[in-house]
């Protein structure tokens, strides 16, 4: 797995990277099994909104999978905040791939067993 971090505007603690990292372990269990290329391209930033607003601050995170791209942003009041959001955003984009996907080999598993079968088409 390749990880690329990219911070603006922000300077990178060991807390949020320790938290990032914790984050980014969830995902395990929603990668492919077999080995391949995966990697994941993150961007931190701290939004200015002027002298007396405060900050905002800004999480993106990119995974690339075996050739599909997921994509996921987000905005909060604290960097942990953004990178919870945005995460939970990606996770779902990439849950709900896996199971269109494996809803699309089903069917076309079922369809295959009606044609050995000799059962026509419902369609």
């Amino acid at each position: 797995m390749q990880l690329r971090i990219k911070h603006t505007n922000f300077q990178m603690t060991a807390e949020v990277k320790e938290y990032l990292d914790k984050k980014l372990t969830q995902f395990i269990h929603v990668l492919p099994k077999e080995e391949g290329k995966v990697a994941f391209d993150i961007e931190l930033e701290r939004i200015l909104k002027g002298k007396h607003k405060g900050d905002l601050f800004r999480a993106e995170f990119t995974a690339d999978i075996h050739g599909h791209s997921y994509r996921a942003e987000a905005t909060g009041e604290t960097m942990l905040a953004a990178i919870d959001e945005a995460k939970a955003e990606l996770k779902r984009e990439m849950t709900r791939a896996k199971t269109l996907m494996q809803k699309k080999t089903r069917t076309g598993g079922r369809i295959l067993k009606d044609v050995i079968r000799g059962v026509p088409s419902k369609k």
